[in-house]
């Protein structure tokens, strides 16, 4: 692989393989917009781990070749934007580390650092542990009447408790929550032509897109009432925006109140979507799977027993963190890392031109035969400590890879494990009968018409 730009363009040019194209390939526009995912997925099963497409003109590379990946996430990063599609959801996003790019996100990463520090997780273990606890009692009061649920909608509110908690701790209220759950309820069923071009389509008269609006305007407004308290009357706090509020950059400035705005948003639009999926898609599996699921509580049981779990089991529930890793492979939230080239270069004899679309899927990658046997398969114990060793580097990467690898990482993995420990030990899933499971990928990867389970006290 070269991977060095080009100052002039070859004659012969040499392009990846890939589908024609009908109507100047709006088709595939469309394809990708209305189910991006199962269209990427077609693409890789006929051309293979580098394929290219025509999208109304615009070029973009289906990447799952794992040299690549390396060029691309790791060796030369500054070469690959996140994009226009990050770009444009800067109009809801903002520009925080999520969406920025350059030294401006290099600064803010390392200001924002210290806030996920390991020092910081036993902190954040008691804020999961409480909002757990609180959700198992108020499901054991709601069993009394009705013992369905709606498990997607379940986990998201409880992450809206957990990182409501963990950034804004004593300064979080009943109007925050509110409007901080309304938000993400509608966030998450946005209509596709939102990926297409979000500023217009907050534009568009659409009831769905008006109640959005508003609800961000809602929670907009109580976030700046939080922002101004501390501000004003210097309140000092131990959370997230605590750590963010002492932080200085390199010339020893702190943020402008717009980029303390930016990122808090950010830290919890990504806390709350992407974790609430990963919960979800875990107990799913473990319903699914009761071999596994049965070996997992008798963990919990041996480590934890009756008694409340504490910081230190985290370390000792190893099948429980197996669990999680092998749920962010088989359905890993982010499932679409796109990059833009902004020069020409080369990919071995392929040659990509600026300003095309780089797709690298995890959801591909995570099951291609190439990298895991049987890959449609539950397996937590490929991530023992024995059979991880034989996993690839950039074979599994739900938390991205490289200078923009997810900053939470690790609390993602301990507030997993002790979600799955405390509710695995107090309740048996059942997935209701006849109801449909189907993937969505609009923004995140997140279950087409929900999960409905029937629950069971143990």
């Amino acid at each position: 692989m070269n991977g060095l730009p080009l100052d002039n363009i070859p004659k012969n040019i040499q392009e990846p393989p890939g589908p024609k194209h009908k109507f100047l390939g709006a088709n595939a526009y469309l394809s990708f917009l209305t189910d991006g995912l199962s269209y990427l997925s077609k693409l890789h099963k006929e051309y293979g781990d580098i394929a290219m497409l025509k999208a109304s003109g615009h070029r973009i590379y289906l990447i799952a070749d794992l040299k690549y990946i390396d060029y691309i996430l790791v060796r030369d990063p500054e070469n690959f934007t996140k994009g226009p599609g990050f770009q444009r959801g800067k109009i809801l996003l903002g520009n925080g580390i999520l969406t920025s790019e350059g030294e401006f996100h290099h600064s803010h990463r390392r200001m924002i650092n210290p806030a996920f520090t390991r020092s910081r997780w036993g902190h954040y273990f008691a804020v999961v542990r409480k909002c757990v606890n609180n959700l198992i009692k108020e499901w054991e009061e709601r069993f009394k009447v009705n013992n369905e649920i709606e498990l997607h909608e379940e986990m998201m509110s409880l992450f809206v408790e957990i990182i409501l908690n963990t950034i804004f701790s004593d300064d979080k209220n009943s109007a925050l929550t509110k409007h901080a759950g309304e938000f993400m309820d509608l966030f998450h069923k946005l209509n596709p032509l939102y990926l297409l071009n979000p500023e217009k389509s907050l534009r568009l008269p659409f009831p769905s897109i008006k109640k959005i609006t508003k609800a961000k305007e809602n929670l907009d407004k109580e976030i700046h009432k939080i922002l101004d308290k501390r501000i004003n009357e210097n309140i000092k706090r131990d959370d997230v925006l605590g750590i963010i509020l002492e932080a200085k950059d390199e010339e020893g400035k702190k943020m402008t109140r717009q980029e303390l705005y930016d990122e808090i948003f950010t830290l919890y639009m990504a806390g709350i979507d992407t974790s609430a999926k990963v919960m979800t898609w875990g107990f799913y599996l473990l319903e699914q799977n009761k071999t596994e699921a049965q070996i997992l509580r008798k963990e919990v049981d041996e480590i934890v027993g009756k008694r409340d779990i504490e910081f230190e089991d985290f370390e000792k529930l190893v099948y429980t963190r197996m669990v999680l890793n092998e749920t962010m492979r088989m359905y890993p939230p982010v499932w679409l890392l796109p990059r833009t080239a902004e020069k020409d270069f080369y990919l071995d004899d392929y040659f990509v031109f600026k300003g095309s679309s780089i797709f690298i899927t995890p959801y591909l990658l995570h099951r291609n035969p190439k990298y895991f046997e049987n890959p449609d398969k539950f397996d937590p114990e490929r991530f023992n400590a024995e059979r991880k060793k034989s996993i690839k580097k950039f074979s599994f990467i739900p938390f991205g890879a490289g200078p923009r690898v997810c900053i939470g990482e690790g609390f993602a993995l301990l507030h997993g494990a002790v979600i799955l420990s405390l509710i695995s030990r107090n309740f048996k899933m059942t997935l209701k009968k006849g109801h449909r499971i189907a993937l969505s990928s609009s923004i995140t990867l997140r279950p087409k018409y929900g999960i409905k389970m029937h629950l069971e006290k143990i």
